[in-house]
């Protein structure tokens, strides 16, 4: 199946629609969700994740500010500094995100077009651990 921005976003309305009926109260954290959903730790964050993923597919900065409001808790003073963005910020923000996320490879040389052509600084290449030398073992103190 191939994925539209309209059947990515009639399926993350629906996903929303069903949430949001699974979400009767407000928790601790703000978060609006089932107290059963916030038992599993992993089981949120993966939540959290397959939104965003979502959110970055449709690729609009209201789609990204629509899942951190529905996941951040009012104490995440940096995810709301991001979202209170212009929109000209967030979109290249967005892009970037797509690139980092390998499940939605799809849409990295979408996204890797649109930076080249709309940024000003080149793209770097993302050095998971540095291979200078920084990382070699430390010599261990020796008994006498």
């Amino acid at each position: 199946m191939a994925f539209t921005r309209s059947t990515v976003l009639a399926e993350h309305e629906g996903a929303r629609r069903s949430e949001s009926a699974a979400r009767p109260f407000p928790t601790a954290r703000g978060l609006g969700m089932s107290s059963s959903r916030l038992a599993d730790p992993i089981e949120e964050y993966l939540g959290f994740r397959a939104e965003l993923r979502t959110a970055l597919r449709i690729g609009t900065p209201a789609a990204l500010r629509s899942c951190v409001r529905s996941w951040a808790s009012p104490r995440d003073s940096k995810l709301f500094a991001l979202i209170a963005q212009a929109d000209q910020v967030l979109v290249p923000c967005i892009k970037k995100m797509i690139l980092e996320e390998t499940r939605l490879a799809d849409l990295h040389d979408e996204a890797r077009l649109w930076l080249i052509a709309n940024e000003s600084a080149p793209l770097r290449s993302r050095t998971i651990a540095p291979t200078d030398g920084r990382r070699t073992p430390r010599p261990r103190a020796t008994a006498a």
